[in-house]
Order: structure tokens, then sequence, then C-alpha cells
């Protein structure tokens, strides 16, 4: 199950808030990126919910907020450090764990990225065994509703390529 934009900010398939699954937000231009996140996550037991630019990220976050947030630091029309800022500043979203992920590798994005307000940075190509290692970090910090979490893959289960 997931929950989607639909490219003009709307919510698309939107479930209620039933179950202790994690929810996890994919924020990323690239719809290839995001899908594999989602099938990825999905196969983990998450839920996950998409949306292609920064704008559009923090309408459904807001709308119905996440337990784990996955940002691309770079995308269009507000980029991952702004999308961040404005997730902490609100009471509804600042208790999220925001895992930025992006191509950019230098100790200066770091730097900016924490300070933003990211929980941790993944660098692109994301293995799988460190997607779901801040998956399980993000749970740890916040459990979702009930206190369960989904059956994630174990580290050594997930040594998989890249996506």
């Amino acid at each position: 199950m997931h929950w989607r934009t639909d490219g003009q900010g709307r919510l698309e398939d939107r479930p209620e808030r039933t179950s202790s699954r994690i929810r996890v937000l994919v924020v990323d231009d690239h719809e290839d990126s995001r899908t594999i996140a989602r099938l990825v996550l999905e196969n983990a037991g998450c839920e996950v919910a998409e949306a292609a630019t920064g704008p559009d990220g923090l309408r459904v976050a807001l709308a119905d907020p996440p337990d784990v947030i996955l940002v691309d630091i770079v995308l269009p029309q507000m980029d991952g450090w702004e999308l961040a800022r404005r997730l902490r500043a609100n009471a509804s979203t600042r208790r999220a764990h925001i895992v930025a992920v992006t191509a950019l590798a230098d100790a200066d994005t770091y730097e900016r990225t924490m300070a933003a307000g990211c929980d941790g940075v993944l660098t692109k190509p994301v293995h799988i065994a460190n997607l779901v290692a801040a998956i399980r970090s993000g749970v740890a910090k916040n459990p979702p509703l009930g206190g369960a979490s989904p059956g994630l893959p174990s580290a050594r289960e997930s040594a998989l390529p890249p996506i």
C-alpha cells in the first residue's frame, strides 16, 4: 500500500493510519529512484509515500506525518535543505527521522545537511543494507503507532547491490 501526490500536490490512494507499519516518505525528483525505494521498503513491510518536489513532499508530510522521510537534496522548486528546515519547524513533523539521500558527497554538503535538521545522510548509490539501517535508526528514535516494527531484513539479508 502506498500513497503519493498526483503531481499537483493532491494526495492519491491515501490510506487511514490504522496499522503500526512504518510509514516512509520518499522525496526524490527521479521516478526510478522513488520506485526502487518504494519496492524495497514495501517488501520490508513499510508503507511508502512518494513526492517528486519539495513542496509536494511538504504537503504529503503535513497531511499525514510519516515516521521516516528520505529526501533528495537537489529537488525542483524547494531543495532538500529547505524541506528539512520546514519539516523541523512544524509541530506535526518535527519528530520524524529525516535522512538525506544525495549524490553530493563532500564535507560541506554533510554539514549543511545536518544543520538543516537531517538525522543522517546516505550517499547515492544507496546500498539496501544502509537504507534498512537508516529506517531502523528512525524507528528506534520514534516508534510508529503501537510500537511495532515491520520485519525489516537483517543487514546480512539485505547485502544486495546498490539501488
